[in-house]
């Protein structure tokens, strides 16, 4: 599958000093849904997930430390079992070590700390609930002054949060060098910037006629009816 089937917003990932394109793979998919299988995350619902997450933050980040706490608190890991219930025992070795990568997606600095609200907001991919509701409850996060609108520096965030945790579906199963990390962040960051402007150039445009007779007026936030306008146009 393209990222951009996964990431639902229309494109895929392009290193900014390469043609090229980043795609999951049905193996990439097959790694998540492993995750998911061993660690029912997906019995929570979005807002319980972000709910979560957000309790264990602190000034404005959560450690890696409040991170695998919460993990451990909701998902047993036990080290081994007997009896008819050996098979269902997770892989535990796997599914620490995905867990971990993903978070490392968000820790870019490497000081064991990720953003809270864009953790949060990624990390709510794996709850149970529709695209849509994982979305506008993300909105509200990035949403600063609660006036239902985000500003671009606003929305590039809300966008780069879903887009590190689907990218990191890719690195599940795989350790990457620092050079690697830095350069998978700057084509995140790179398609989270087109993204941001692909919208906010769509805001208040109608048909093509109305377009036409319009004048030009910059905008400088959009709401999640206008993200929703251009996510579905």
């Amino acid at each position: 599958l393209p990222l951009a089937d996964l990431a639902a917003i229309g494109l895929s990932l392009r290193h900014p000093d390469e043609s090229g394109s980043l795609y999951i793979t049905y193996g990439d998919c097959a790694n998540l849904a492993l995750v998911l299988l061993h660690s029912h995350l997906d019995e929570l619902s979005s807002d319980a997930i972000m709910s979560l997450v957000l309790e264990r933050g602190e000034k404005g980040s959560i450690s890696s430390h409040a991170f695998h706490s919460l993990m451990r608190e909701l998902i047993p890991m036990p080290r081994g079992s007997t009896g008819a219930g050996a098979d269902a025992v997770p892989d535990t070795l796997f599914l620490s070590r995905a867990l971990n990568r993903l978070f490392r997606a968000f820790d870019r600095q490497g000081q064991k700390a990720a953003p809270l609200a864009e953790f949060a907001a990624g990390f709510s991919l794996l709850a149970a609930g529709r695209k849509s509701d994982k979305l506008s409850l993300a909105w509200l996060l990035f949403d600063d002054d609660d006036d239902g609108a985000l500003t671009k520096i606003q929305l590039w965030r809300f966008l780069r949060a879903f887009l590190s945790a689907l990218v990191s579906t890719k690195y599940l199963t795989v350790r990457l060098s620092k050079l690697e990390a830095e350069a998978l962040a700057d084509m995140i960051d790179v398609t989270a910037v087109e993204v941001v402007e692909q919208v906010f150039a769509g805001v208040g445009k109608g048909s093509d006629a109305e377009a036409e007779d319009a004048e030009e007026v910059p905008t400088e936030t959009v709401t999640y009816e206008d993200f929703g306008a251009w996510y579905n146009g």
